[in-house]
């Protein structure tokens, strides 16, 4: 997913890449992505820096927060990066404080525009930290493990806390009492 610029003749250049499922790996726990990748990009030559507009396309396999199977997550993410040249005279020991709009800019050395990390940035980035299957998941039943969407389990739904034993038989007897 690399751009040389030199290769870039007009002001604005669409470009579409299809890169392989294969291509990142994220651990497990993150995501499996189970379909390639879709990346299009609109490059806009601005003198010497380069701004780029783009979309990601992928389906990645997700494990469910509350019922712990696995299912299907479409992501569509856009995204705009400006690419300056790398100069060594920007580098510097002492701290400096961003703004904004710093965040949005990249470097590039050698005429080379690398996307792999904004790529995979907005892959992960997509994923939400809390993945649920559906919004009706209802997830695992906290004694025996079975997956309450698949059916209903033969635990007591009176199960409690042993801590809480005592407050639930004071709660009853003032109930009785009353």
């Amino acid at each position: 997913m690399k751009i040389n610029i030199k290769d870039i003749t007009a002001e604005i250049s669409e470009l579409i890449f299809t890169v392989p499922a294969s291509y990142f790996t994220f651990s497990p726990d993150e995501a499996i992505i189970r379909k390639d990748i879709q990346v299009k990009a609109k490059v806009e030559k601005v003198g010497r820096e380069i701004l780029i507009r783009g979309s990601v396309k992928t389906q990645l396999e997700l494990e469910c927060s509350r019922c712990l199977t696995h299912f299907l997550y479409s992501v569509a993410e856009n995204f705009q990066t400006i690419f300056q040249p790398f100069s060594a005279s920007r580098v510097s020991e002492e701290e400096v404080e961003l703004a904004k709009e710093d965040l949005d800019i990249e470097f590039y050395k050698d005429d080379i525009i690398d996307l792999t990390n904004i790529v995979r940035d907005q892959i992960l980035l997509s994923i939400p930290m809390i993945p649920i299957c559906e919004t009706q998941c209802q997830g695992l039943c906290p004694h025996c493990g079975q997956n309450l969407n698949q059916g209903k389990c033969s635990c007591s739904a009176e199960a409690i806390d042993p801590r809480w034993r005592k407050l639930q038989d004071f709660a009853k007897k003032k109930t009785i009492m009353n």
